[in-house]
């Protein structure tokens, strides 16, 4: 009875009803975003780190 034990620790991720279900790697991402999302993105590149910061504009 993980769930029981542990309801405090449990966040529900909601969904609709037609879709069957969210794997585990969807719902890490899922997470992972909120929480970076809520720090305000600490330590996040805001430009492309690799291919430099005017990249896509040479596809203009």
């Amino acid at each position: 009875h993980i769930l029981h034990d542990n309801y405090d620790r449990c966040v529900r991720i909601p969904m609709v009803a037609e879709a069957r279900s969210l794997n585990l790697s969807n719902c890490v991402a899922i997470c992972v975003y909120e929480v970076l999302d809520q720090l305000g993105f600490p330590e996040l590149s805001h430009t492309e780190v690799i291919k430099g910061k005017d990249f896509l504009q040479q596809f203009d």
